[in-house]
């Protein structure tokens, strides 16, 4: 029979054995990482913006990493079902979140009670230069900026802004309100393509989106561009002018970045982050996001994190002045 000491002995042995076996194996996966798929989950669905962001700096953070990256589409309660489930997920690097200002904009909006600090952060790839303000170009009442501003302050309330509520054209339309000094009814329509419906259908009198998907809009002579929201004019749509030169401080930019569940090892968020830098210096990607009016801008987690936070105070800052 063992006696008590020697039990104890064994007892000691095998939970340090233990213990370092599962030290080993956790340094192993980090020293072998990636070494099979990638999850990057998007809570959009196919098609939009975010997808299309992701699938293009998917292709070339395959050659990058040299693993398999599969993009994964999970809507539902706006950005809530996926990012939980990014939340709730192992983190070994092989579930990753791409997103972008929404995420906390919907905890601004109390949808949710967290934001980008609830998990590690990763690199932003991509800032879409800005969102373009749009009306109809049969709409006679106005046809810029100076008119459209003026017409408002004369008839308060009467001018309606489609948005989709919590994203980011509802926190723009509080910031050009706020602005111009604006009583605007803002209705809630749904997304892009809701927006742009809204619009040609004379439900509503101007919206906000981002310029690819109103491009084709205001090239067949069905809205007028009354100003974007980017810093300078940029060189495929050079003819929208900007708030800014317009007399309106309104420069905002939306930001496309990763998440990483909440424990992910920093050597894990590393080694992806390098793959991400080499995926965006790579011949074609820069290319490919111009075809869809789309400008690389890489951030390492910290800047991307400072980024972030600013934004994200900014906007607060807004809600809280007309709420």
């Amino acid at each position: 029979m063992i006696n008590k000491k020697l039990f104890s002995i064994i007892l000691f042995l095998i939970v340090n054995l233990l213990i370092l076996s599962g030290t080993s194996f956790a340094e192993n996966n980090i020293n072998t990482y990636p070494n099979k798929p990638i999850q990057v989950i998007i809570p959009a669905g196919p098609g939009g913006d975010t997808d299309t962001n992701a699938r293009i700096i998917a292709k070339y953070l395959e050659k990058a990493l040299g693993t398999d990256i599969a993009v994964v589409n999970m809507e539902g309660a706006g950005s809530l079902i996926a990012s939980q489930h990014v939340m709730q997920s192992k983190p070994d690097g092989y579930t990753v979140m791409f997103y972008h200002s929404s995420l906390y904009l919907a905890k601004i909006f109390g949808v949710t009670d967290y934001d980008f600090e609830a998990f590690k952060q990763g690199p932003i790839v991509t800032l879409e230069p800005g969102n373009t303000f749009a009306i109809r170009d049969d709409d006679d009442r106005f046809s810029n900026l100076d008119e459209f501003i003026e017409y408002g302050k004369k008839h308060p309330g009467e001018l309606k802004m489609g948005i989709e509520i919590g994203g980011t054209s509802h926190m723009l339309s509080l910031a050009f309100a706020d602005a111009t000094g604006l009583d605007l009814k803002l209705v809630d329509v749904g997304g892009q393509s809701a927006k742009n419906a809204s619009l040609l259908g004379g439900h509503v009198d101007a919206i906000y989106g981002i310029v690819s998907p109103i491009l084709q809009y205001i090239k067949s002579g069905d809205m007028v561009s009354l100003g974007i929201t980017a810093k300078e004019r940029q060189d495929d749509y050079d003819f929208i002018p900007t708030f800014k030169e317009q007399g309106i401080n309104l420069v905002v930019a939306k930001p496309y970045y990763y998440l990483f569940p909440k424990n992910t090892p920093k050597e894990i968020i590393d080694t992806f982050t390098e793959g991400v830098k080499k995926a965006t210096e790579m011949s074609g990607y820069e290319k490919d996001l111009a075809n869809v009016k789309l400008r690389p801008k890489y951030m390492n987690p910290k800047s991307a994190r400072k980024f972030l936070i600013d934004q994200r105070d900014y906007f607060k800052m807004l809600y809280d002045k007309v709420n």
